[in-house]
C-alpha cells in the first residue's frame, strides 16, 4: 500500500464517456484495442485498464502508459510520464513537469515496452494473475483521505466474489511476493506490523456506512462504464461474469476485511525455504489475514 494526496469523495466515473464512445480522437481506438480485461492474457502489448474518479489509467504489468481525461475543452488527452518519451542513457530527467500529453506521432508499442522495462516483480506477478483472474475490477484503488487520514490509501488489486445469485462481494487484495520482508518477521508478527496496520485502516474506514455505501456506488458504476468500454470494441464477453452481472444490476456488499494475496513461485521451494515460508504463513494467519496464495511463473 501506497499514499498519495486526494479527494475526499470516492467515485469510479469517467467525464468522457459520451465522446469515447460516440466521437473518439483518432489514438483513441488503437489505445483502447490494447485492452485486455482480467481473465484475458496480456500477451505482448496488452494493457489493463482502470476507471478513476472523471479519469481512466492503462498500465503495462502496473506501469502507467496513459491516463485519458478531458480537457477544458471537452476533448479527450492522453497523457504519460516523461520518462516514458525522452529517453535518457540513466532515465534521468531535468526539472519539469514529469507528465505531458502524448506527441501527435504516437509509438505506441515503443512506449508500452519502456513501460514494462520498469516494472517490479510484485507488478509482474499482479499482470500474471490477471491473465486468469476474469473477477478483478480495478488496481492502484485509492481510498480518499479522511478525517486524520491525509493522505490517499492504495491497495493493489480489487476483486468481485461470488455470494450467490442476487449478490456479490467487493474484497480489497494487497498483494506480496512471498520473500517480501514486510511479511516475514523473525518473532510473532508485532500487531503495529505494516500489513496490520493496513488492514485496520481500512476496516476503520469502510466501518463508516457513508463511505461504504459510496464505495459500494462507485463500483457498480464502474462496472457499467467497463461494460459500455468493452461494447465498443465488441469485447464484451471478455469480462467475467460476475462483473457483467454487477453491470446488469446485482447487489455489491463489501467485505469484512482486506486480504493479503501472495505470490509464490509455480515451482517447488527448496526445502529450507518452504519451510520458513510456512512459519510466515502461520503468523499471519494467527493474525487474522485473510490469505491467499497464487503461483506465477515470473517468480521462478
Amino acid at each position: 500500500m501506497s499514499t498519495s494526496t486526494s479527494s475526499t469523495t470516492f467515485g469510479r466515473e469517467l467525464s468522457f464517456l459520451d465522446v469515447a464512445l460516440n466521437n473518439p480522437p483518432a489514438w483513441w481506438p488503437e489505445l483502447l484495442s490494447l485492452w485486455c480485461p482480467a481473465g484475458t492474457p496480456a500477451g505482448a502489448l496488452g494493457l489493463r485498464l482502470a476507471i478513476r474518479n472523471g479519469t481512466l489509467n492503462l498500465y503495462r504489468k502496473g506501469q502507467s502508459v496513459a491516463q485519458v481525461r478531458q480537457n477544458r475543452a471537452g476533448q479527450m488527452q492522453w497523457i504519460l510520464h516523461r520518462k516514458y518519451i525522452e529517453r535518457t542513457e540513466r532515465g534521468d530527467m531535468d526539472a519539469g513537469r514529469r507528465y505531458l500529453t502524448a506527441p501527435a506521432d504516437v509509438q505506441l508499442a515503443r512506449w508500452v515496452k519502456a513501460a514494462e522495462g520498469k516494472a517490479g516483480a510484485e507488478k509482474i506477478a499482479i499482470d500474471e494473475i490477471l491473465d486468469h483472474d476474469a473477477n478483478v475490477i480495478d488496481l492502484e484503488m485509492g481510498l480518499p483521505a479522511s478525517g486524520d487520514q491525509k493522505f490517499a490509501l492504495r491497495i493493489d488489486m480489487v476483486s468481485l466474489e461470488h455470494v450467490d445469485a442476487a449478490t456479490t462481494r467487493l474484497m480489497f487484495w494487497e498483494v506480496k511476493t512471498f520473500d517480501d520482508a514486510r511479511i516475514r518477521t523473525s518473532g510473532p508478527l508485532p500487531t503495529d506490523s505494516g500489513i496490520l496496520r493496513q488492514v485496520k485502516t481500512y476496516q476503520k474506514f469502510l466501518s463508516d456506512p457513508h463511505r461504504a455505501t459510496q464505495v459500494c456506488s462507485a463500483y457498480q458504476r464502474c462496472a457499467k462504464v467497463l461494460q459500455l468500454l468493452a461494447q465498443s470494441i465488441h469485447a464484451e464477453q471478455q469480462l467475467g461474469a460476475e462483473l457483467r452481472a454487477l453491470a446488469s444490476g446485482k447487489t455489491l456488499v463489501l467485505a469484512d476485511q482486506p486480504g493479503l494475496l501472495v505470490a509464490l513461485p509455480t515451482r517447488e521451494l527448496p526445502t529450507r525455504s518452504k519451510a520458513a515460508w510456512n512459519v510466515h504463513r502461520r503468523k499471519l494467519e494467527d493474525a487474522g489475514m485473510k490469505l491467499r496464495i497464487e503461483k506465477v511463473q515470473s517468480l521462478d
